[in-house]
């Protein structure tokens, strides 16, 4: 049977819904009361559903006592799946499911209580002489059929339809099981271990120990030997970095805030140093000769004071490429000047690299 021809016998909760929009196109009574008592249906067809999957799954758990029995439960179940679940209850949970209908019908409802009011009274009125054992004291019979109608829908979908799905589970996770013990049986047939445990079990406490004996000579020429520790070794766990990428917006920067910035970029650049400026300098604080002292550097602006307080900073930086460096050698003395009280005296000598390690002439 193709899944296009499968058509379940209950159709309640669309022919409530169908039953509605007809009373709502052509005002006849009976129809309305045809969506009263479809809507009453759909509440039964969820009880008589739900108590046979219970009862389905007690009789499953009745049925595996034996490998028999478990296999005759099996079939029942796919029987069950193949006859029963396709045709109706899958149908009941998606086809004619209360909770696809259920806001069509709601809509319906809400469009019949909009309508106008020589409609509504011509309804009352027939549905009075139609169904007089539901008239009610001071109650519109129109407003309690719709209202009945609105909580069964909601009844269907937020308790019954919940309930027929935790049944549904709990049967197929009963079958599950017995279709794993059967899987188990299976396997066991062909494997003595089982027979043998219980054939030992009915031995006496001797016999046992002499036959466990027997077994253990025999597997007396096996060779069992531990593990080389150095040849098992944990791998870590390697962990995943985490890239932020979301870009948030700062917001408006004050002015102070961007003045102090400014003025720390300033300070930066007006006290920065480079090695390149320093050799510059000495250099031309040299004025042809190989060797001069702090002490007698020239100190003509603000970049010449920071120039030589850095100046012995030159030993730490020599190019490779050069055939020269600067030794610096400290004196002992101390002097001072118009900038600085007190410092140490160092003499600066530029000489070539293989007048400083003659050994390198050999490599």
């Amino acid at each position: 049977m193709g899944a296009s021809s499968v058509r379940t016998r209950h159709r309640n909760t669309r022919n409530t819904l169908n039953a509605l929009e007809a009373f709502l196109a052509r005002g006849e009574v009976h129809d309305l009361m045809d969506a009263y008592e479809y809507s009453e249906r759909i509440i039964s067809d969820f009880t008589d559903v739900i108590a046979e999957l219970e009862e389905r799954k007690r009789e499953l758990v009745r049925q595996v006592e034996t490998q028999l029995l478990v296999q005759q439960a099996t079939e029942h179940f796919f029987e069950f799946m193949e006859k029963r679940f396709q045709p109706d209850v899958s149908i009941r949970l998606s086809a004619d499911s209360v909770e696809k209908h259920r806001d069509g019908i709601q809509s319906v409802i809400d469009k019949i209580r909009r309508k106008r009011k020589d409609f509504k009274r011509e309804a009352e009125l027939k549905l009075r002489e139609l169904a007089p054992e539901l008239v009610q004291h001071n109650q519109s019979l129109l407003y309690f059929v719709l209202d009945a109608i609105e909580i069964r829908m909601r009844n269907a979908a937020e308790l019954m339809l919940p309930a027929l799905r935790r049944a549904l589970q709990s049967f197929t996770k009963r079958a599950d099981i017995i279709i794993r013990q059967l899987s188990y049986l299976t396997s066991q047939r062909n494997n003595s271990v089982v027979d043998v445990c219980r054939d030992l079990a009915q031995l006496g406490q001797a016999q046992q120990d002499q036959i466990l004996a027997l077994a253990g000579a025999q597997l007396s020429g096996l060779n069992l030997r531990w593990l080389d520790p150095e040849q098992v070794r944990l791998q870590q766990k390697r962990q995943q970095r985490v890239l932020y990428t979301r870009i948030e917006d700062a917001g408006e920067i004050e002015d102070d805030a961007l003045r102090e910035v400014a003025l720390q970029q300033q300070l930066d650049r007006a006290f920065i140093t480079h090695n390149e400026g320093l050799h510059d300098y000495l250099i031309t604080a040299m004025a042809g000769n190989n060797k001069v002292s702090t002490k007698d550097l020239p100190l003509l602006s603000a970049r010449d004071v920071l120039a030589m307080s850095h100046a012995v900073e030159t030993a730490s930086y020599q190019a490779v490429d050069s055939e020269y460096q600067f030794v610096v050698t400290p004196t002992g003395e101390t002097a001072s000047n118009e900038y600085f009280d007190r410092f140490d005296v160092f003499d600066i000598e530029l000489i070539k690299k293989s007048e400083t390690n003659p050994d390198l002439e050999d490599l």
